[in-house]
């Protein structure tokens, strides 16, 4: 068996295999173990012609032969934009460094109503298969020792990643650059997904309120008067835990000093969700413990009048 026979029978090379670049190691067999692999290199042509035995080497058990990858060699990797952009789709990442200024140069600009503030990216999340069942096995052990439970006791931890994370872009600060200043221009990844939304001049509230609604934006609007307008605050709901998620996708919480609370400042697009309070009921109230004394006379009324 030849070279050539070997790789035929390998139904032939991949499309980033080097034809010109191919090496032999073959056992010296060497009895001093020395030098017990030889390197025999050699080289074929694209079309496997010109085959003399100086190229077209023949084999010998236990060969191993690798065919090196072309000199700088890289699969295509793409990202997508979705929105507002004259020339929406799929672009290719042209090099290490490809950054958001470069495919803004390339889809060639935002329309007139996309909102800038609300750009962001959709990336996926490679972590989502951190944590396998050995490992969580691990930790639920190690979690009992720590509060000193029994293995039928012990924690069961269980960690939820996201296939996918969302961050906001500042494209108007990139603009201002020319994509100069790395503080704002960000370098892109395989996959990544851009959006780009159309203006959107409403506020949503939701969660513990009065009622769910939603207000139009105007510069003196805050987080506290946007809640006002749905009702106000709910009997359970907790003031210092108040968050706003902003149109790209970024989120700012209330800082709390004291018996102050100071809320995040509103943008067009943005989100103010009231979170509800963590109930912990240690106490058995008057009315359940009526309930209990009632059932109880009960159960001993009925067994008397077995």
């Amino acid at each position: 068996m030849t070279l050539v026979d070997l790789i035929l029978i390998a139904k032939g090379i991949t499309k980033n295999g080097d034809l010109s670049n191919i090496d032999i190691y073959r056992s010296t067999y060497d009895e001093d173990r020395i030098n017990p692999i030889e390197t025999i290199k050699t080289s074929l042509n694209n079309n496997l012609s010109n085959l003399d035995s100086s190229n077209n080497i023949e084999l010998k058990e236990d060969d191993l032969i690798i065919v090196r990858e072309k000199l700088g060699f890289q699969e295509k990797e793409f990202v997508t934009v979705e929105g507002l952009v004259k020339y929406p789709g799929t672009y290719a990442i042209k090099n290490n460094n490809y950054s958001f200024f470069d495919l803004i140069q390339d889809f060639k600009g935002f329309l007139d109503d996309a909102s800038l503030d609300g750009v962001k990216i959709v990336r996926e999340n490679k972590l989502d298969e951190l944590i396998n069942e050995e490992e969580e096995e691990e930790q639920n052990e190690e979690s009992a020792k720590l509060f000193g439970l029994s293995d039928s006791d012990s924690l069961k931890i269980k960690v939820e990643i996201k296939p996918f994370i969302e961050f906001g872009v500042d494209v108007k600060n990139i603009l201002e650059t020319n994509g100069s200043n790395p503080k704002y221009n960000i370098t892109l990844k395989p996959s990544d997904k851009i959006i780009v939304p159309r203006k959107d001049n409403t506020i949503e509230i939701t969660g513990a309120v009065q009622q769910s609604t939603a207000v139009t934006y105007s510069n003196s609007l805050t987080t506290v008067s946007a809640i006002n307008r749905a009702g106000g605050f709910s009997e359970n709901a907790s003031k210092k835990n108040v968050y706003v998620v902003y149109q790209n996708g970024n989120v700012a919480s209330t800082k709390s000093f004291l018996f102050f609370n100071n809320y995040p400042k509103l943008k067009p697009g943005a989100k103010v969700v009231v979170p509800e309070k963590n109930v912990v009921r240690n106490k058995t109230s008057a009315g359940e413990i009526v309930g209990y004394t009632t059932s109880l006379v009960s159960i001993i009324a009925l067994i008397k009048s077995l």
